[in-house]
């Protein structure tokens, strides 16, 4: 089985991951949404910029549909189908 999340900082990248999951396909499509340093630096703490990419880059190999944007004046995000599709569940009424 592929692993592709190991060797990754597992509380930093499954916050992350967690974040963008939720956040993205909030974005309204065709429209974009700066998130500036500060506020990501407030969101996840004060790690070095750095750092904060390699972990989106780690990210992104598992959720690959990802569509944001790293620029002076912070993160650029647009919308983006969710890491999990949609699906069907059947639902099981009371036993009787």
């Amino acid at each position: 089985m592929r692993r592709p999340w190991r060797g990754f900082h597992t509380t930093r990248w499954l916050g992350m991951y967690t974040w963008l999951a939720q956040r993205l396909h909030r974005v309204e499509e065709g429209k974009n949404v700066l998130v500036p340093w500060v506020s990501l630096h407030e969101q996840f703490g004060q790690w070095v910029r750095p750092v904060f990419v390699r972990t989106l880059r780690q990210v992104k190999v598992v959720y690959p549909g990802t569509k944001f944007d790293l620029n002076q004046g912070g993160m650029k995000l647009w919308h983006s189908r969710p890491p999990v599709a949609r699906g069907l569940l059947p639902v099981r009424g009371p036993k009787s």
